[in-house]
Parts: structure tokens; sequence; C-alpha cells
């Protein structure tokens, strides 16, 4: 019997073509196809085919037209005019179809909505397409467009873009395309590993398909689900065998001979996913659709409305509530679907949808598998976390509960881990988990394994409010700028933002997803605080503005807990203080509640015994800084904290910023707390002198400084230490002669803190210090000498020769480059501080020193000697002493005073006046 082989050949791909619909749309249901989109899709809107393009370089290089090497073509075109011109002939042939539309090929590209779209054309008429939508692709040109990828969907142009100029069409360029898109090349090849593949508008003998099929084909080799090659015509029985062993299925559209290439493709795309296309017609479908989503404990509104395209300008969301649109006259109703119900009311933030109302008082909860060891983790126990996780993933993949195990092994591979091979092959086989349950899981889990993969295992969640809340933040800082100008602002962009870092944090804590340590995350909290200075910022401005009509939207009075608690273990200690100097604050409004919190949590931190003393010092740093820029709502809850936290070497800047704390709100302190204050601060002084704490020494002059506002305000002597631990000290080094030079280690002690110490300990430093007076030369410290001079300690009566020597013995200055410390600027300020408090003559200065050599030196000694009242060296004068020290400084008499007066006011007019302490704390 003689077979017909043309039948047989329609039979064949007719049977091939059905197979590969149902794959393609079984690849759109999962949301894991990825198209190849080449330039037969963009003839139909009039843009020229690769041959034309290449014809076009023909004729102006006198070429035969049987020569159908494209690449060599292009090259031998680019060797002969340069890249200059090469360029411009490209941009030329293209400028000529700028107006050129999408068709209707790019049309259904975007009905079907493939996971990712990789195209060869260098037009932009399918992003114009594509990106109308409310899906929208990242567009995807070079390299450096991949980090900053924000996207569940690429849409990536493979061979380049013309204002790029970037485009591949050369030999050259095909030869080294991967080492000129090594990352888009990589990330291709990662793509279809796992990814069902469909090549539309390429031809099997065109080079642009043979070198893409070249870069990918190792991924056919099994890896990827699926690939399919549309053609608008049939192919022979052997091209169709030779591609099928390659792991690419190529089929054509049946009964298309009366047909153009471009509507036979139209034709074919026009029946993938019909069944993905049928409306919602009921509730019930509605929960069918969504239901997959009930194992997570919550779920953000705008990721649900990825999940309603059915209803797609049937219902609209604004916030978090879901209406039907005015023109939809079809409406089913919520109620009598309880499953629905109870998931929009436990499980979302969804106030209203469609006739459904949320509850008031609903409690969202955590996730009840997950919650105990999220605790471990939130506690900062990440070792019995991770161990916690580990076991409720080997549980739950027993169990078949899917959804707990993907979370508690993202968890374990993700909470802080130095093995980074262990790391690598927790989420080598949660991957492997992933694919296996989305291609072989029943409807329910493939949707699931889908929306861990594309919403959590890559981070995409983190990314999407990044965006969202960097687009707010533009907002706000043009809303910021137009209210300094006068302007009004009418919107809800503030409730808006706050929603989304609620719901972020929400969908993060609920289900119980460790991700706080990343910087991805760290970076969401950062720009969200920011948007909150500004707001705050906006409060300021509005309080002192007097204005009818200037109004800002945006305002923040102060923060709240929830808001505290959610920014303050994260976003970055170095960002606050430069956020609040560039906006102009001295310090955050926060309220009672978020003030008490911090200083309860800092109290906690101190009695945590489960974490490592490293971790916690860490945290204790993280709320004190964050105090420390704060509004100070009650001084007693510091004093409490400061009585409480621990003298060591690593805790000396947090002790550092209650110091100053105390200092800047020192009349709000109960005077029934400063033998309390007084205690303290002797213990501490007693642990430094016992275990020699360098680091803490630098803290002594906050303590005095401290000391002496209590004394002054106590108008008694309450203030006075008796140190035993320093005069045991001291009594060594006088009853042992050859230590007496030892007396310098104290240095810091006693300039700072002599007048505070008991007079017994203050007797035994004169004896000693009138011995060290008499030692030669080769053991004399000046730099103490000096510094117990100026603290007015002791004057050192019979070194007083010597020490005029040695301060006017200025270091020449070194040229070509700088030293710290500064030497020379040390010896002038030194010189300058004995000369005022005249302990030396400027007529001895005279006889050993030209002064006018230190003229720009030392602001101080212009200011003294060169009468230099100039703004500039008022600059440096406040930098260096802070506003209220300035003016008791150095305003002498009205001259100065007049100056220094003169230059705020000017600072203030133009606005550029910092808020810089009253006092020198240092």
């Amino acid at each position: 019997m003689i077979t017909d082989i043309s039948t047989e050949s329609s039979n064949m791909n007719e049977a091939l073509r059905n197979m590969a619909i149902q794959h393609i749309n079984d690849a759109i249901r999962d949301d894991s196809l990825i198209v190849f989109v080449g330039a037969g899709a963009s003839i139909n809107s009039g843009l020229p085919s690769w041959g034309s393009l290449i014809a076009q370089l023909k004729t102006d290089l006198k070429i035969n037209n049987s020569d159908t090497d494209y690449l060599k073509i292009a090259q031998y075109y680019y060797d002969m005019v340069g890249q200059q011109k090469y360029f411009q002939k490209i941009d030329d042939i293209f400028l000529k179809y700028q107006n050129a539309k999408p068709n209707e090929i790019h049309e259904q590209i975007k009905r079907i909505n493939p996971k990712h779209i990789i195209t060869t054309n260098y037009d932009t008429l399918i992003e114009k397409k594509v990106n109308k939508g409310i899906n929208k692709y990242q567009i995807i040109k070079k390299d450096m467009d991949i980090p900053y990828s924000k996207s569940d969907h690429y849409l990536i142009k493979m061979h380049g873009d013309l204002l790029e100029k970037n485009f591949v069409l050369k030999e050259d360029d095909y030869f080294d395309f991967e080492k000129n898109f090594y990352m888009i090349s990589t990330l291709i090849k990662s793509l279809i590993m796992n990814n069902t593949v469909l090549f539309i508008g390429y031809s099997l003998n065109d080079s642009t398909f043979n070198n893409i099929f070249r870069l990918i084909q190792q991924g056919f080799a099994g890896n990827a689900k699926n690939a399919f090659f549309f053609t608008p015509k049939p192919k022979e029985y052997a091209l169709i065998g030779y591609y099928k062993n390659k792991g690419i299925r190529v089929f054509s559209e049946s009964d298309t001979e009366e047909l153009e290439e471009g509507h036979t493709t139209v034709k074919f795309l026009k029946q993938l996913s019909s069944d993905f296309d049928r409306p919602i017609t009921s509730i019930e479908e509605l929960w069918q659709e969504i239901s997959f989503l009930k194992p997570l404990t919550f779920v953000d509104t705008k990721m649900l409305m990825r999940y309603l395209q059915k209803l797609n300008g049937k219902v609209y969301p604004v916030q978090n509530d879901i209406h039907w649109t005015e023109e939809e006259t079809f409406h089913f109703s919520v109620q009598g679907q309880e499953s629905l119900i109870d998931f929009l009311n436990g499980q979302t933030n969804i106030t209203s949808f469609l006739d459904f109302k949320a509850s008031e008082d609903r409690d969202f909860k955590k996730n009840s598998v997950l919650k105990k060891a999220y605790f471990l983790y939130e506690k900062n126990d990440f070792v019995g976390a991770k161990n916690a996780f580990q076991q409720i993933a080997n549980n739950a993949f027993e169990e078949k509960d899917y959804w707990n195990y993907l979370i508690a092994s993202f968890n374990v591979s993700h909470i802080l881990s130095t093995n980074s091979q262990e790391k690598f092959e927790i989420s080598e086989r949660l991957t492997d988990v992933v694919d296996k349950l989305i291609s072989g899981g029943n409807n329910s889990t493939k949707k699931l394994a889908l929306f861990f993969r594309d919403k959590i295992f890559n981070f995409r969640f983190i990314y999407r409010k990044l965006f969202a809340i960097n687009k707010f933040l533009d907002l706000l800082k043009i809303e910021n700028v137009n209210f300094k100008e006068g302007g009004a602002s009418f919107n809800n962009h503030l409730a808006e933002l706050q929603g989304e870092f609620e719901s972020l944090m929400q969908f993060i804590n609920l289900n119980c997803i460790t991700v706080y340590q990343y910087e991805e995350f760290q970076e969401v909290v950062n720009r969200y605080f920011e948007c909150l200075i500004i707001a705050h910022t906006n409060y300021q401005i509005g309080i002192s503005l007097e204005s009818d009509f200037a109004n800002a939207s945006s305002m923040v009075p102060e923060l709240t807990r929830k808001e505290v608690q959610n920014i303050v273990i994260h976003v970055k200690t170095d960002n606050v203080k430069v956020l609040l100097e560039s906006h102009n604050l001295s310090q955050i409004g926060i309220n009672d509640e978020a003030f008490t919190y911090l200083v309860n949590r800092s109290l906690s931190i101190l009695n945590e015994d489960v974490i490592s003393i490293k971790r916690k010092q860490y945290l204790f740093t993280k709320y004190i800084n964050f105090i420390s820029v704060s509004s100070i709502n009650d001084i007693g809850q510091i004093i409490d904290l400061f009585v409480a936290c621990e003298m060591n070497n690593r805790n000396y800047d947090n002790i550092k910023q209650l110091l100053i704390i105390l200092i800047h709100n020192f009349s709000s302190i109960l005077t029934d707390r400063y033998e309390e204050i007084v205690h303290i601060i002797s213990i501490h002084l007693t642990e430094i002198l016992l275990k020699n704490y360098e680091f803490q020494k630098n803290n002594i002059s906050l303590y005095a400084f401290l000391l002496e506002k209590i004394n002054t305000n106590a108008k008694s002597n309450i203030g006075i230490l008796k140190l035993s631990t320093l005069e045991e000290k001291l009594y060594y080094i006088e009853n042992t002669p050859e230590k007496i030079t030892q007396i310098e280690n104290f240095q810091t002690f006693i300039g700072h803190l002599y007048s505070f110490l008991d007079p017994s300990t203050k007797l035994i430093i004169d004896r000693i210090l009138k011995k060290y007076d008499q030692v030669e030369d080769k053991y004399f410290n000046f730099t103490f000498a000096k510094s117990l001079i100026l603290h007015n300690v002791f004057d050192f009566p019979s070194s007083k020769d010597r020490i005029t020597v040695d301060a006017t013995d200025i270091p020449v200055e070194e040229v070509g480059f700088k030293t710290f410390p500064n030497k020379r600027l040390d010896k002038i300020i030194d010189l300058y501080n004995l000369i005022k408090m005249n302990y030396l003559d400027v007529s001895d200065i005279n006889k050993r020193l030209d002064l006018s050599e230190l003229k720009d030196t030392s602001p101080e000694f212009d200011w003294m000697f060169f009468a230099d009242y100039t703004d500039k060296n008022v600059e440096k004068i406040v930098k260096r002493y802070g506003i209220g020290n300035a003016i008791n400084i150095f305003g002498e008499d009205q001259e100065k005073v007049n100056a220094l007066n003169n230059w705020i006011l000017s600072q203030a007019k133009n606005n550029n006046l910092k808020l810089i302490s009253n006092v020198n704390l240092q």
C-alpha cells in the first residue's frame, strides 16, 4: 500500500501543533512561558525584514544581490565606512519608520502575557504595546539594566537597542556577543532552564535564530520544559526531525495557503490561552482562581490583584478597596462564599471587596507552624531559629505541607550563615523542589510554587515595594520644595506610602519570612524613613510659615511607636544624621509611646543572655543612636538607661550619647536624682581606673561637664567624688620617687575632674605635682604640664621658663602633605590659650617668636592678634566652638560681639544656618 507522504506530513504537523498549543497554554497558566520575538513580528508594522535591511547596505557597497551572508555584509560596511557612519546609516534606515505602530502580533503577545519576552529586534514596538497594560515588563537593553530590575517580567532586547548604539548586526557583534552582553546572555541561559520557550517571527535558515540556538541549546538538553518554534509555512520532515533531536519542536499552522505570514502568526497566537482568557462569571470561579493563596497568613492587596486579571476592566482598586467599575453592569455577590470571606477578612489587608466589608476589629495571626522558630529569629537567636526552621521543613515535606516547607527552607538558607557552601546546597535543593512542584503538582500546588518562586525566592516582593516607595519619595521631595516656595498640595501620598510599607511589614512578619538582615529590605526601610523625615520637615515648616495659602498634604508631627519599631533596627545609623542635617533638623519628633518603647527595648537588650555579646552591642548601639536624635520626652527614663548601661570599651560611644542627652536636657532632671547620677559616675570612673578602659577616658570631659551642672544647680557640693581607687594609685606614685612621672597617666582624670575630687585626693595630687615640677627636662612632659595649667589645676611655677621656651618653639609647616595630629596647629592653639589665660605674657612671647608668621594658621590666633573678624574666620570659630561658646569666649567687646552676630544673621537669612549646639561638649 502506497501512503500519501504529504497527507502523512500534514497529519503529523496537525498533531504536533495541537500538542504544542496544549503545552504553551499550560505554560501561560503556570506563568512559565518565554516568547522569543524575531523580525517577522515587526514586518506587518512596515519595518524592514533583516534581508531588506541588509539590501540597503548592499546598495551602498554595490554588492551582488546573490550574496546572502548578511553578517559579513554588515561587517564589510562597518569596516569600509567606520563606526560613526555605520551607526548613522542604521539610524537613517529606521528613521523612516519612526511613526510605525504595533501590529496585531504585538497585541496577541500582550494578550497571552508571557512571563518573559526576549527579542532580537531593535525597534520599540513591542515594549510600547506590552507595557500599556497593568502588568509591566522591565526593559533590559544592556547588562547594567539587570541589577536595577524591579519587575517579575523581563523584556530583554538581547540584540541591543538603536538608542543605546549597542545593536547586534555585523559579524563581530555575533562573535563577541557573550563578551559584550555577558550578563544578558547568562540571564537568558538561566531563564530557559525552567520555562517553556516559544519562537515566533524567525526563520530556521537565518543567522539570527541559529546564533540564538547556539547560545541556548545546552538548556534544551533535558533541563528546559519544552521549546517550540512556530513557522508560518510547513517545513520538511528531515528539518523538523533535526531540530526535534536538538530539543526544539518545529510546527506550523494548517490551511494557511491564502494567508500572509504575519496573518498566519496572528491566527496561531489567537488559539493560545483560550481558557486562560475566559472571564470570571461567578464568585465560585473567583475563589477558585485565588484559593491557592489560602496557606499564606497574609496577602497584600496588590499581590492579590495580580491574580484577578480575569476581572480586568470590571473592577478597580483604590488602595485597599476593590470595587466594580461604574460601566460594569454584571455583578455577583461575595456573600455566601464563606471561605472567601474568611480569607479576605483574616488574611488580607483589603477593607472592602465588591459587596464585602472587612471587620473593623480583625486581628491578623502569625503562621502557627512557623511562629515559634520565627520568635527565635526575632530574638536574635539565629542558631536556634535555623535549627527550628530545619525541623519544620523536614516535617512539612513529609506531610506534603508544601507552603511551610518552602518558607522554612527559604529561612534556613537565608538566616545569617558563615558556611557559604551549606547555604548554596540548601538553595539548590529548594530550587529543585520548587521546579518539581511546578512541573508535577496539581493546579493549586503549581500556582503556590510559582508564587513562592516569583515573589519570595527571588526577593521580588521587596523589589516591588522599593520601586513603589521610591516613587513616593520622589513625590514627597517635589511637595517639600513646592511647600518651601509657598505652594500648596492636596494629595493622599503619605497615607498611600504608609500603607505600602505597613503591608510589607505585615507580609514579612505574619508569613514569618527571615529577610531583615538583607540590604534589599534595609534599603526599603531607609527610603521609607527618608519619606517620613521629609513629611516631618513639612510639619516643622508649617509651624513657622505665616501663610494662608501654603500647604503640604504630607505632614508627620511625630513618629508613632509602630513606625519607630519598624525603622530603628533596620535604618542605617550614619544615614539618620545625614538625613536630619540635609533637612535642617536637629532631632526627630516621636510620641511618648515610641520614646518609652525605645528605652524599654534598650533595657531588655542589656538583659538578654541568648544572643552573643557582639550582637547585643550592635542592637543596643542601634537603639541608643536613634534615641540620641529623637525628642526626649522623659529624661527620667534616660537616667534609668544610664544607670543600667554596662561600662566597657565597646560601650564607649553609647555612654557618650547618653551623657550628651543628659547634659542637653539637664533642666528637665529632677534634683532628687542628682545623687544617683553622681553615684553612677563614680562607679564608671572607678571601672575606668581599674580596667584601664582607654576609649572610655575620652568621655571624662562629659562626666565633668555633667558634674559641674549638678553642682551649680544644686548649689552644694553634691558632685564631690571620693575615688578610693584613684587615691590608692596616687599614694603609690607619691611614695615611690622613681615613679613620679607616672602621674602623666592620669592627665585626663586630673585635668577634667580635679575640681570635683575629694579634698584629700586633691592634696595628694598637689604634692605629686610639686615634685614633678622639679624633674629634669628630659623627664618633663610639656603636653601634660600645659594641660593641667589650662585646666587651672597647677601652674608649675618652677618650670615657667622652660614651658615658655617650649610653647614658643613652633614647628615649621610641612609642605606637600598634612599629618594628624597636626603638631604645629596644636602648639599654636596651646600658645593662644596660655596667653589668653595670662599665664604667658605677650611681650615675652614677642622676644622669642615673630607672631606675624602665625597669621592664617589658627582662627583663634587671627581673632586675637590680627583682629580678623571676617565672616570666613567667624565661621571657622563657630564650627569649632559652637554658637553659644563662640559668643562667650570671643565676644570680649561690642565690636567682636557685633562681628559674631552679623555672621549669624547673614547665615539665617540665607537659610544656611545649621542647628549647632550652644555647648561645646568636648
